[in-house]
């Protein structure tokens, strides 16, 4: 049997790398979306390379 502390370091790992994991895919979607809302419908989101550029920044925090 593991130490609490090691029971607790894996926790944490997994939290952050889930967390790491779903801010890059959040990117992936949204910069999908926007490539498609741009070349099929016209549309600009203009939010869509800031939120893509913080959330590759939190990704990478995030990894162990």
């Amino acid at each position: 049997m593991g130490t609490f502390a090691q029971r607790f370091d894996r926790v944490l790992t997994r939290i952050e790398n889930v967390l790491a994991a779903s801010a890059l895919g959040l990117a992936t979607i949204i910069a999908i979306v926007a490539v498609v809302l741009r070349y099929v419908f016209g549309v600009f989101l203009f939010w869509s390379e800031e939120a893509i550029i913080y959330l590759i920044i939190y990704s990478t925090f995030l990894a162990p």
